[in-house]
């Protein structure tokens, strides 16, 4: 996958019935527009490191031309740096992190909805 600054990525539900998350990509970390994208995301405008997985579409702006001039992003110049690719990694276990917590968080309400249906069954 390759992105630009200002393209748009759609994460898609993996349930059904359950709706995706859309974010822009604001920095292009890897080389040669590959992953991780520094994304804010459209829902509440917070801003995560990403790596998209197979879940992820791209939907580039019109005409293909980015929405802002794309810079090289310092750690696109320093990624030999091995404190630069700390970094990197570190800001994408944060973000993994905060979606696993998600995940947990949806876990505990689908298991509190099973008790709930199993105390009213007869």
């Amino acid at each position: 996958m390759k992105a630009i600054v200002g393209d748009r990525l759609c994460v898609h539900g993996h349930r059904v019935g359950e709706s995706g998350r859309t974010g822009r990509v604001i920095e292009v970390k890897g080389p040669g527009g590959e992953p991780p994208y520094l994304v804010r995301w459209e829902a509440d405008g917070h801003e995560s490191l990403f790596f998209p997985g197979s879940d992820v579409s791209v939907e580039r702006l019109a005409g293909g031309a980015p929405a802002e001039p794309v810079a090289p992003a310092a750690s696109e110049r320093h990624l030999e740096d091995p404190e630069v690719r700390f970094g990197l990694l570190e800001d994408g276990l944060e973000s993994l992190l905060r979606d696993v917590e998600e995940i947990r968080e949806d876990l505990r309400a689908l298991a509190a909805a099973v008790r709930e249906r199993e105390e009213h069954e007869p």
